[in-house]
């Protein structure tokens, strides 16, 4: 199994807090092959070396329900401090 999904429609976090108008609904998922290189890529990320991609520090901060004290994408939301490792 892909550590990476190509789909959303197996995900319950996509429909929190709009389950009433979700119910219902259809959607399909996707088949697809697992691309090792890729998960092993994606694995080896890190908040401190990934600097190339401007979007990197939200996800990781969504990801891991933290945030990057300082940064200036900092997310206050979030109490707990990211690790910078999975």
């Amino acid at each position: 199994m892909s550590l990476i999904g190509d789909g959303w429609a197996d995900r319950y976090e996509v429909v929190e807090g709009y389950e009433q108008e979700a119910e219902g609904g259809i959607t399909m998922k996707l088949q697809s092959e697992v691309v090792k290189t890729f998960d092993d890529y994606y694995l080896k990320l890190r908040i401190d070396k990934n600097t190339r991609n401007p979007w990197f520090a939200e996800f990781w901060q969504y990801r891991f329900q933290c945030r990057l004290p300082g940064h200036p994408q900092e997310n206050k939301n979030y109490k707990k401090v990211c690790s910078g490792r999975w």
